[in-house]
């Protein structure tokens, strides 16, 4: 029996969105109206609804609902802003996010990891992602300084030189997950208009941490 995908995003927005303290009525919209499952290869589609992170054998990972759109919420991004996305190895946190700001510039730590993703942007009009090639646990000094900076994923820690890259009054929002914890927490950290920050966290995550932030491989004997 075929899945029935429009049917699923509905719910995905009903039950686990709107009734989890979503309440940005664009991002919402976003989510009702973008196919997740179109930045999945066939084999996978599926899963692009599950209430959990989902994770392809190439690596990639498409995050959990609920803890993408409390990442995006906490940013509270405007239309005038230009964003930094590092870690979205599907495209879709690309394509969620070029809906609420100006211009987002998205890290391909992997050449063609975006191959399918762009064919994607181009068919639904997302002519604002601007894809880059370039080291994801370096970022984007080049092209800094950004509004807002998103890690799609966790991190051990967020190093100084990303911190860098926010403006004045930008915002970067990540899960913060230290070594060998068996999770992490959504944490929001905000610039003001010099260069001091506020950290903030919120919910509990187990998202997967990015590539180029994963903490060193530990060796045990015995």
């Amino acid at each position: 029996m075929m899945m029935n995908f429009r049917t699923a995003r509905k719910n995905m927005v009903e039950g686990q969105l709107a009734t989890n303290g979503i309440t940005n009525a664009r991002l919402l919209q976003l989510f009702k109206a973008l196919p997740r499952e179109i930045f999945l290869p066939d084999a996978y589609q599926a899963q692009a609804y599950a209430d959990e992170d989902f994770v392809m054998p190439n690596g990639a990972v498409l995050v959990e609902p609920l803890v993408h759109a409390r990442m995006v919420q906490a940013l509270k991004p405007r239309s005038d802003e230009v964003a930094l996305l590092v870690g979205d190895s599907t495209g879709y946190a690309a394509a969620i996010l070029c809906g609420l700001v100006t211009t987002v510039v998205t890290l391909e730590g992997r050449q063609g990891a975006l191959d399918r993703a762009q064919k994607i942007w181009t068919e639904i009009g997302a002519n604002n992602i601007a894809a880059i090639r370039g080291q994801e646990g370096r970022g984007s000094p080049e092209h800094a300084p950004f509004s807002l900076i998103v890690l799609h994923g966790a991190v051990t820690h967020v190093p100084e030189h990303m911190l860098d890259q926010l403006g004045p009054g930008g915002r970067l929002v990540t899960v913060l997950r230290p070594p060998e914890a068996p999770c992490g927490r959504i944490t929001l950290i905000s610039r003001d208009g010099e260069n001091n920050f506020s950290v903030a966290t919120l919910q509990d995550a187990t998202t997967p941490y990015i590539d180029a932030f994963k903490p060193p491989q530990l060796f045990r004997f015995g």
